[in-house]
């Protein structure tokens, strides 16, 4: 400590002496440090800290291989996978939906998605107004029923707490809203998305190829049971993936012969824009580093000394 008091009162001492240089030091600090913030509150949300979720660690992301790549899941293997497994507490498929919303307003298409019933159980976030989606809300030819944003429910039904039960219209189509998710709730795979609606695929319709159920277009999300890591949900899936069983018949384009990818949500939604926002904050903290050991060589006795002349001659001779 005594140590450093002395480097403390050497530099405030060096700092007074020379008015100049102290302008010139704080302004070099302050351009490094002022970046390096900058860029780390734009990247630590991203990066760094936990999704806005119960327990956001157990949610993954679940892809089919196909044609050598990773792809989205059929219906069929999702079901499979939602009655096989035993890693994990819920699982669910989204799909894309931009449904028109009418009535005496002026007409307004809306970002939604279709979901199966488990999909917010998936998320850990339940619907704060109203109920959930039950699987009798998701079976083919099933009720019109519809769960909307907080954002949505303000801003084109007034906040008003008896809209559950009551009728909207969609795309020309009656729907029951049944729920409004709580305000600030964060849909990381669809952040966009306001309204929500059952997927009601067609479960019974295994044979036939060329059908929306066998088509590779949804997105699968579970949720890990408590204690179960990674890998071993990993080793799970590529039991089901190479043990077929007759109750799930497989089609040529969904056999799962080369198996499954599984990764956490986290770094599925960041996978695109990692490296960028690393090396991006690395080439900061380098500019950071650099304006330190500048100031730092500038105060030394040897700078005093008239052994630099310039910041940059500090740290690169």
């Amino acid at each position: 400590m005594n140590r450093l008091f002395q480097d403390l009162r050497f530099g405030l001492r060096q700092l007074r002496q020379r008015p100049g240089f102290a302008c010139l030091a704080i302004v070099i600090l302050g351009l490094g440090i002022g970046a390096s913030t900058a860029i780390f509150s734009a990247v630590n949300p991203i990066l760094f800290e936990p999704l806005p979720y119960p327990h956001a660690s157990r949610i993954m992301m679940i892809w089919d291989i196909f044609e050598g790549s990773r792809n989205e899941v059929t219906f069929h293997t999702y079901r499979e996978l939602a009655e096989r497994n035993r890693s994990f507490d819920d699982v669910a498929v989204v799909k894309p939906w931009q449904p028109t919303l009418t009535g005496a307003d002026e007409p307004e298409r809306f970002d939604g998605q279709r979901v199966s019933a488990g999909y917010f159980r998936s998320l850990g976030v339940l619907p704060a107004l109203g109920r959930d989606f039950q699987s009798s809300d998701d079976v083919l030819n099933g009720p019109n029923v519809v769960i909307l944003s907080n954002q949505l429910w303000r801003r084109r039904f007034g906040g008003n707490n008896t809209i559950v039960g009551q009728q909207v219209r969609f795309t020309d189509d009656s729907y029951t809203v049944i729920g409004v998710m709580p305000r600030g709730f964060d849909n990381v795979l669809s952040p966009s998305a306001e309204v929500w609606a059952p997927l009601q695929f067609d479960a019974g319709n295994i044979a036939t190829d060329g059908t929306r159920e066998w088509g590779h277009a949804l997105r699968m999300v579970g949720r890990l049971r408590a204690g179960v890591s990674l890998d071993q949900a990993r080793s799970d899936l590529d039991r089901i993936a190479h043990t077929p069983v007759p109750e799930f018949p497989r089609l040529s384009s969904a056999t799962l012969a080369r198996g499954l990818i599984v990764n956490s949500l986290r770094d599925d939604v960041t996978r695109s824009v990692k490296p960028a926002l690393l090396a991006v904050l690395g080439a900061v903290l380098l500019v950071l580093l650099i304006a330190c050991v500048n100031v730092t060589n500038r105060c030394s006795p040897a700078a005093g000394n008239g052994e630099a002349n310039s910041p940059s001659a500090a740290l690169w001779g």
